[in-house]
């Protein structure tokens, strides 16, 4: 019996070591890598999100928002969805950005309403980094109206007309430009844009119009990357990009882009040529000869 019990107590051993590793190894897989939580400030036009950054291989950080003025519990959890309102890019200084402080201003939130926002970095050395929630902010400035629509509105008489042959998007109706934003400065300084997920990562395509009867040809619009694979089309949001000017050299990079809400485009207004709603809104680009389209591998005559 004292054989016996030793045996199991072994193999219990074992087997504890084993699920805890299991555990171990899934939980290091599936948790995110976190750093401390940006700061943010009310400002004269909104909220400003302040992070510094110790990782000289940031290529850019995503900033994201949530509205939790009517929380759900006491856990600080909000049934509001998560926006994803913009991209900071890193000033390159010396080809290092070490100790760099990226901010981003949100002028499109609501005065007297309560936000709390985190950041997403990315690097290639590391992928990609969370920060933590925000402690919550309440707007003094912003669009003042609770009334106004931080996204592009879509009537429900509005289709968007697949054609799997030509590859295009035909908008058939009218879109309405979001509100309680100046409509010269939205207009001026926004650009409308098509958001598509493949099955790797959901990209931002800005287009020309978005008008009734503007037809979007995804063929010149989409990356090679976006061919020979399924793509969900996920809906529109305006887009803005500010500039900054290295002095010495006067060469423009990109400092930031700004995004409105999104705009999902319903399910049943995504439809094909006869009519017939596109399943899962579905788009699938093949290019012209198969996977590898036109071959112009190099032959070496040497």
């Amino acid at each position: 019996m004292e054989k016996k019990a030793f045996r199991i107590g072994i193999f219990s051993g074992i087997m504890a070591v084993f699920l805890f590793s299991l555990i171990s190894c899934t939980f290091e897989i599936t948790e995110k890598k976190r750093i401390a939580d940006p700061d943010v400030t009310n400002t004269s036009k909104g909220i400003t999100v302040t992070l510094k950054n110790s990782n000289s291989d940031t290529l850019h950080i995503n900033i994201f928002r949530q509205d939790v003025t009517n929380l759900i519990n006491d856990n600080g959890t909000s049934d509001e969805p998560v926006i994803n309102i913009g991209i900071v890019f890193p000033y390159m200084k010396g080809n290092s950005t070490n100790n760099t402080t990226f901010v981003y201003e949100d002028t499109n939130v609501i005065k007297n309403r309560k936000y709390r926002y985190c950041a997403r970095l990315y690097s290639e050395v590391d992928g990609y980094t969370y920060t933590n929630w925000t402690s919550t902010i309440k707007a003094d400035n912003g669009i003042v109206s609770n009334t106004s629509r931080i996204s592009y509105g879509i009537p429900q008489t509005t289709k968007f007309i697949y054609d799997k042959n030509a590859k295009t998007i035909t908008i058939s109706g009218d879109i309405v430009n979001p509100t309680g934003m100046d409509e010269g400065d939205f207009e001026e300084n926004f650009k409308p844009a098509l958001v598509f997920a493949s099955e790797k990562e959901t990209r931002v395509f800005e287009v020309e119009s978005i008008e009734d009867e503007a037809v979007i040809y995804l063929g010149s619009l989409l990356p090679l990357e976006f061919y020979n694979t399924n793509l969900t089309f996920l809906g529109i949001i305006g887009q803005k990009v500010e500039n900054y000017t290295i002095l010495k050299t006067k060469e423009t990079k990109i400092q930031r882009i700004i995004w409105t809400e999104l705009s999902l485009v319903p399910q049943e207004a995504f439809i094909d040529k006869k009519g017939e709603a596109v399943t899962g809104k579905k788009v699938f680009l093949e290019s012209e000869y198969g996977q590898s389209g036109y071959d112009y591998t190099f032959y070496n005559y040497n």
